[in-house]
């Protein structure tokens, strides 16, 4: 029995030793092996959320190669009409001086105009003068207008409304001009007209 009691105490004392020497020197556990320091990485952030067509969000998408530009150029104005009443075929116009004869106090002129055209006849006078002025014309849409010195456009007599002859005193000294003309009705068509104009200054 005494016998079999040092045995067992002999088995106790050799694993007591094998305990011993695994431990450290400190006589402290040996630490469990630490983690790899890739095990220790945070976790990678997802990648960016895909949209339907498979773009990354928050990526911008080129506009298509037919898109409209953001700010467009202006479109330039279109050109300006020409003003109400502005003949059509400025060139048209013809200016002639009216000349009256030693001793004489009275011009006769004969001409004819074809659509647009109109022909200006200067004829000077002095303030205070009489003037007497006629169209003679079988054409219907064919009249004369009487403009004072210095005036281009309007009229002191307009013969489509007044008639065929002008009477009156010269209030104003220097050339006044006798226009000759279609109505537009009638020019349109180049509708051609012959005249007898007559002047008469006392």
């Amino acid at each position: 029995m005494a016998f079999r009691s040092l045995s067992t105490l002999v088995a106790l004392t050799a694993l007591a030793a094998t305990g011993l020497a695994a431990c450290s020197p400190s006589g402290e556990m040996p630490e469990e092996a630490t983690a790899t320091d890739s095990a220790l990485d945070p976790i990678p952030a997802p990648s960016p959320a895909s949209s339907a067509d498979g773009t990354a969000a928050g990526i911008a998408t080129p506009p298509p190669l037919n898109a409209t530009p953001a700010s467009a150029p202006p479109t330039p104005p279109p050109a300006a009409a020409p003003p109400s009443g502005t003949s059509a075929r400025e060139e048209g116009m013809t200016t002639r001086r009216i000349r009256f004869a030693p001793g004489t106090s009275s011009a006769i002129e004969e001409g004819s105009i074809t659509g647009y055209d109109s022909v200006d006849y200067l004829l000077g006078v002095k303030a205070g003068q009489s003037l007497n002025i006629s169209l003679a014309t079988k054409h219907t849409a064919t009249y004369f207008n009487l403009l004072e010195p210095g005036e281009s456009v309007v009229a002191i007599f307009a013969g489509a409304s007044a008639g065929d002859q002008y009477e009156g005193v010269a209030q104003k000294s220097g050339d006044y001009r006798i226009r000759v003309f279609m109505m537009r009705s009638a020019a349109r068509r180049e509708e051609t007209a012959s005249y007898r104009l007559e002047t008469i200054v006392n």
